[in-house]
C-alpha cells in the first residue's frame, strides 16, 4: 500500500531540502516542484521578510503550465516584482497562523476577498483558461514561533475537491518548508553578523594604525556600504565657524550634490540612528530642499547617525537606499557602532592636528630671541602682560603716555608680536618674566 499523500510529500521534500544550497528561492522551488508532481493544481509559496525587497513568491503547476505562467505574470505585475503582498488572503492566514480552506467558490467572489490588484490584473489580462469556480487551500509556514510565509494550492474550476485531510497534510509540509527557510535565514543572519564584526575590526585596525584621515574615511565608508548593503554613503564633519556640516568622503552617488548641510532644522539625527523615509518624512523633505541632487539620485530611504565625541557633535554618517527597506535592530546597531568608532577617530585626528600645530608654533617661538630691553622696558612689558593700560603704565613708571606708546611699539617689533594680546601670550609661553 503506497504511503499517504502527506507522508510521501513530507519525506520527499525533507530529502530534497537536505541537498539544496542555502538559498530561499531554491528551497521554495524544490518544494513546489515536488508538490506539483504529487498533486495537481497551481502551487504558490511566499516568504515575507521584514525587508520587502528580500521577500520571495514562486509558483509551479506541472498539470497546467499555462496557469503557472499566468500567475508568474501576476506576481511580476505587483509594485515590486518578486515581492509578496502583505494584504489579502495570504496576509490573513499569516495573521491567524492557521490554514484557510475554501473548497469551492465563484471566481468573482475570489476577487471580492483578495486585493484590488487581483481584479485589475484579471480584467486587463484574461487567464488562459475559462474560469468559473476556484478552490483555495492556504497554510501558514511556521517555524521558531513565527509565521514566515504561506504555502497555497489553487484548484481552478474545482477539480480536486479539497477536504480537511488535504489541509492537515499541507500544514505539516508547510511547516517543514518553513524549517528549511528558517535554516537559510539563520545562516544568512550569521554570515551578516560575522561580516559586520569583521567590518568593525577592519575599521578599528585602520584607526589604530593610520593617521591618514582620508584613508580612514575611505575604509569606514567601504565597510559601512558592505556591511549594510546600502546604495550610497557619506561622512560629514562639523564646521564650527560656519555652523554647518561639510562632506569629507562619499561613495555610491551618481550625480553631483551639495557638500554643505546646515545643522538643525529637524535634520540632525539622534545618536541611536534616526530613520527617514523620502516619501513621508518632513525632515527628509527639508533636507532635499537644501540638497536637490539627492532627489535626482532616486533615494527613497535615508538613515544617519550622529558622531559624538566627548559630548559634542563632530560629524555625521549618512547612508541611502534607492528602494524602500525595513531594517532591524542589528542593522541599526552596526551603524551606531561604526558611528562610535568614527567619532573617536575624527576626534583623534583633530587632536593630532592640534598637537602638530602647537609643536609647529613652539618651534617658531623657539627661534624668537630674548629681546635686549632696558630695565624700564622690562617693567613696561610686565605691566602690558598684566593687562594694564598705557595711562596706568605711565603713572607707575613716571613717563608720559606717548613715551609708553613708543616703548610698547618697540617691544612688539622686537618680539614679533602683532598686538598686545599676542605679546602677552608669547612672553608667557617663552617664560621671559
Amino acid at each position: 500500500m503506497p504511503p499517504p499523500l502527506g507522508d510521501q510529500a513530507l519525506a520527499t521534500i525533507t530529502d530534497e531540502l537536505a541537498n539544496q544550497r542555502l538559498n530561499i528561492s531554491e528551497v521554495l522551488s524544490a518544494a513546489l516542484a515536488i508538490l506539483s508532481r504529487i498533486k495537481a493544481g497551481t502551487w504558490v509559496a511566499a516568504v515575507m521578510n521584514e525587508d520587502p525587497s528580500t521577500s520571495r513568491i514562486l509558483t509551479s503547476d506541472d498539470s497546467d503550465p499555462a496557469m503557472a505562467l499566468y500567475m508568474d505574470a501576476y506576481i511580476t505585475s505587483l509594485d515590486q516584482p518578486g515581492r509578496a503582498p502583505t494584504s489579502g488572503l495570504g496576509g490573513q492566514v499569516m495573521a491567524a497562523g492557521t490554514p484557510l480552506m475554501v473548497p469551492s467558490m465563484p471566481i468573482e467572489k475570489l476577487f471580492a476577498i483578495t486585493t484590488p490588484a487581483s481584479r485589475e490584473f484579471f480584467d486587463r489580462y484574461p487567464p488562459p483558461r475559462a474560469l468559473e469556480t476556484v478552490g483555495l487551500l492556504i497554510a501558514p509556514m511556521r517555524a521558531g514561533g513565527m509565521t514566515l510565509g504561506t504555502l497555497a494550492l489553487i484548484d481552478w474550476n474545482t477539480r480536486l475537491k479539497l477536504n480537511e485531510a488535504d489541509a492537515e497534510w499541507l500544514q505539516v509540509v508547510a511547516d517543514r518548508v518553513a524549517a528549511g527557510v528558517e535554516h537559510v535565514q539563520c545562516h544568512r543572519a550569521a554570515i551578516d553578523r560575522l561580516q559586520r564584526l569583521t567590518a568593525i575590526r577592519n575599521i578599528g585596525l585602520v584607526v589604530a594604525s593610520s593617521s591618514d584621515g582620508a584613508l580612514i574615511m575611505e575604509i569606514i565608508l567601504e565597510q559601512v556600504s558592505r556591511g549594510l548593503g546600502v546604495d550610497a554613503a557619506s561622512i560629514l564633519l562639523v564646521d564650527e565657524d560656519q555652523a554647518d556640516l561639510y562632506s569629507v568622503a562619499s561613495t555610491g552617488f551618481r550625480t553631483g550634490w551639495e557638500l554643505r548641510l546646515p545643522i538643525g532644522n529637524g535634520i540632525e539625527p539622534s545618536r541611536a540612528g534616526h530613520t527617514h523615509d523620502a516619501r513621508s518624512s518632513p525632515g527628509w523633505a527639508r533636507q532635499l530642499q537644501r540638497r536637490p541632487g539627492f532627489m535626482r539620485e532616486g533615494f527613497q530611504t535615508w538613515h544617519a547617525v550622529s558622531l559624538l565625541a566627548q559630548g559634542r557633535l563632530v560629524g555625521l554618517i549618512e547612508v541611502f537606499h534607492r528602494s524602500t527597506v525595513e531594517v532591524d535592530q542589528e542593522w541599526l546597531g552596526f551603524l551606531d557602532d561604526v558611528g562610535t568608532i568614527a567619532a573617536i577617530a575624527i576626534d583623534g585626528l583633530a587632536t593630532r592636528e592640534l598637537l602638530r600645530r602647537v609643536d609647529k608654533e613652539r618651534g617658531h617661538l623657539s627661534l624668537v630671541p630674548k629681546p635686549a630691553l632696558s630695565e624700564v622696558e622690562w617693567r613696561i612689558l610686565a605691566l602690558v602682560v598684566d593687562g594694564e593700560t598705557n595711562r596706568e603704565i605711565a603713572r607707575q613708571v613716571h613717563l608720559s603716555e606717548s613715551a609708553i606708546k613708543f616703548h610698547v611699539r618697540k617691544i612688539l617689533d622686537m618680539v614679533r608680536a602683532g598686538n598686545r594680546t599676542e605679546l602677552a601670550r608669547k612672553v608667557s609661553q617663552l617664560g621671559w618674566l
